[in-house]
């Protein structure tokens, strides 16, 4: 099939039958992704932001508003929906892991990855690592006990791995994060150790827990920990991976080879006066098929979200996650989906019909009065709205046949 066509969507509307297809959902080619923050040691609030335009997109409360151990997040599409749906995992006080609908922020899953017995935290992330085409839920257990490894089927909810990262002896915690690494198609396992742990990283297999890889990012004086992310950030079709310094040490960020573990990147991501660490996740905001670097502060800092380019290192956006007096820190996440949901829906004016597609997807809407002549796409010049957590557009409803066609960032259309 041409690239042309596979890379865009054909909506055949009329007036008569515009009833006819409110139910129907087509698949965009195109780029939906998602920022999700959430702060440290202090009432879990989430927030979503459109990857593209960093506009927020969806706020809400995670767990009780008087829980005060913080929250961390993931993101990714768990349902298969076309739209990053939002993971978290509590803070200490609790290790509880919920699951949000990415569209209407709907509770998808909640469970206690360890039991009830254990409420020292838990770490998340998201990845399909038994092959159904879901993302998958990872957690981690913060600190007190061994260094807990599991994942949780993103369709089920049911546990599909378990295994220990580190020594039995090791009780300072595991930071995840997944990716494809070994390019079996199924993500594997990345894991930072928590502090006193030094600045160890682990790959292992996600189908057989096989580790690939094992290695120190900073020097052994780090030892605050470490928290790690993944993604194809040069545009090799390999996925790198990217490490942050965690509590008592300066913001510095690393990006490495996932195969030859050579470095790519070495950047600090805030003043190198802050000592309150970093923490890191991927994710393609702009759908040019390479993934940017997204950072937070720690403890100590204003809450400035930053977004780098992977290549170059420089910075391409930057926003303040919430006020600029809370200095908890913040914990972050990304998930770029590359199949978002193209629906069409009616609205209260009969004579007007609605297009609507995950926010954060770069697109363009196209016309053509005659969809028998393949040079007739004309674009139209109307201005897409939020619309919750999708972008809308309103189209004039039309006696005869005429043919819309959606050309999404992929193709890097404005």
């Amino acid at each position: 099939m041409p690239r042309d066509e596979v890379m865009n969507i054909l909506a055949h509307i009329t007036q008569a039958v515009a009833v006819s297809l409110l139910a129907s959902v087509q698949i965009a080619m195109g780029s939906a992704s998602r920022i999700v923050t959430s702060p440290d040691a202090s009432a879990p609030h989430v927030k979503a932001f459109a990857g593209r335009t960093q506009t927020s997109v969806a706020s809400f409360f995670a767990y009780s508003p008087s829980f005060a151990g913080g929250v961390r997040v993931s993101a990714g599409d768990v349902n298969g929906d076309g739209a990053p749906d939002i993971i978290t995992g509590t803070g200490p006080g609790a290790a509880h892991v919920k699951v949000f609908s990415g569209r209407d922020l709907s509770e998808l899953h909640s469970f206690l990855p360890y039991g009830s017995g254990f409420t020292g935290g838990v770490f998340v992330a998201a990845g399909d690592v038994n092959g159904d085409g879901l993302a998958d839920i990872i957690t981690g257990t913060d600190t007190g006990v061994t260094a807990h490894v599991k994942v949780f089927s993103g369709s089920t909810g049911s546990e599909i791995r378990s295994f220990f990262a580190y020594p039995a002896g090791f009780t300072g915690g595991v930071r995840v994060a997944a990716g494809d690494v070994n390019g079996d198609g199924l993500a594997d396992i990345i894991t930072g150790a928590g502090p006193g742990g030094g600045p160890h990283v682990k790959v292992f297999d996600g189908a057989t827990l096989t580790e690939l890889n094992s290695f120190f990012a900073y020097d052994g004086a780090v030892s605050g920990g470490i928290f790690v992310a993944a993604g194809d950030i040069n545009g090799d079709g390999q996925v790198d991976l990217v490490t942050g310094t965690g509590t008592n040490t300066p913001p510095h960020v690393k990006a490495f080879n996932g195969n030859t573990l050579a470095e790519l990147r070495s950047f600090f991501a805030y003043p190198v006066a802050f000592s309150g660490g970093v923490r890191v996740a991927v994710g393609d905001i702009d759908g040019d098929g390479r993934s940017e670097i997204h950072t937070a502060p720690g403890n100590g800092s204003t809450p400035q979200v930053k977004v780098f380019d992977g290549i170059t290192g420089g910075e391409i956006a930057s926003f303040l996650a919430y006020p600029s007096s809370s200095t908890n820190g913040v914990f972050i996440g990304a998930a770029s989906v590359k199949r978002p949901r193209l629906e069409i829906a009616t609205t209260r004016t009969p004579q007007e019909i609605q297009l609507q597609w995950p926010s954060g997807c770069l697109c363009e809407l196209q016309e053509n009065p005659d969809p028998a002549d393949p040079q007739g796409w004309r674009p139209m010049n109307i201005q897409p709205v939020e619309n919750g957590n999708r972008v809308g557009l309103l189209l004039p409803a039309v006696q005869k046949i005429r043919a819309y066609r959606l050309k999404c960032d992929i193709d890097n259309v404005r």
